[in-house]
Formats: C-alpha cells, sequence, structure tokens
C-alpha cells in the first residue's frame, strides 16, 4: 500500500505537470490535510477524561474515518502513479517521433531538391516545345502561301 511518503516521491519527481495532475495532487493534498485534522482530533478526544467504553466507541468511529481516508488517499496516489506512468510513455513516443522526423528530413530535403529540379528542366523542356510549336506553325502558314504558287509554277512547266 503506497504511504504519504511515496506521494511526496512521486510529486516530487514529477516532471511536467499537467491540468489533470495538478488536480490529482491538489485533491491528495486535501485528503492528506483531512487526515492531519483526523488525527488532531483523535488527539483531542483521547486526552478528556471520560468513560472508557465512550472513548473506544469514539476511537473506532475515528479509526473507520481513517482507513476510509487513507483508502482515498491510496486511490489518489495509484491514480497519480498512472498518471506520471502515461505521460512518461508519451514523453518516450514523442521523443522517438522527433528522433525518425530528425533522422528523415534530410533525405526528405534531397528528394523534394530533386523534384524541384525535375519541374524546373520539365518547364524548360515544354517553353522549348512551345517554341518549336510556334515555329512550326510559321512554316506551316509558309507552305500553305508557297504551296499555290508552286501548283502554278509546275502547272505552267507542263504545259
Amino acid at each position: 500500500m503506497p504511504t504519504i511518503s511515496d506521494s511526496n516521491h512521486v510529486r516530487h519527481h514529477h516532471h511536467s505537470k499537467t491540468p489533470e495532475f495538478e488536480k490529482l495532487q491538489k485533491n491528495f493534498e486535501v485528503q492528506q490535510s483531512k487526515l492531519e485534522d483526523i488525527m488532531e482530533i483523535i488527539e483531542t478526544k483521547l486526552t478528556p477524561p471520560g468513560n472508557v467504553e465512550n472513548r473506544l466507541r469514539k476511537l473506532e468511529e475515528l479509526e473507520k474515518i481513517v482507513e476510509r481516508k487513507m483508502f482515498n488517499v491510496s486511490k489518489h496516489v495509484a491514480e497519480l502513479d498512472r498518471l506520471r506512468l502515461s505521460l512518461l510513455q508519451l514523453l518516450e513516443s514523442v521523443e522517438t517521433l522527433e528522433t525518425k522526423v530528425d533522422t528523415e528530413l534530410p533525405s526528405l530535403q534531397r528528394e523534394i531538391s530533386k523534384m524541384e529540379f525535375g519541374v524546373a528542366e520539365n518547364s524548360a523542356t515544354v517553353s522549348m516545345l512551345k517554341e518549336h510549336q510556334v515555329s512550326l506553325l510559321v512554316v506551316d502558314r509558309r507552305i500553305i502561301i508557297i504551296l499555290p504558287c508552286l501548283h502554278r509554277e509546275i502547272s505552267k512547266i507542263r504545259s
């Protein structure tokens, strides 16, 4: 069963505090304060003179209250431990992901550079093809213009 000193150990060794963790920690501190108050009541109730049976009954009632409070505190400590473990696992996963990104980033940057170079080459090729197409259109128009003249000349030569 976790003790109060165990919970202090968990509280002092937790690196980053989330709202859930802080809520659990605050609840734990409230429970601890209540236990301290109960212990003070126990001391106060046991000191005044009175009949032994009455004092024993009160002591048993207080013992039940303390047991219930200790159970709640133990439960909260266990929740804090689970939360701390989850946070550590999450941190480890993030660090693994960062390592993968750091490892793969240069390779990805090289591939992007290769693709950019390929796009630039393709753009240059497309530009040259457009110029060639324009030249072919000019040549086609000249042929269309010259062709009737050539037909006339050929007809003259045959006649």
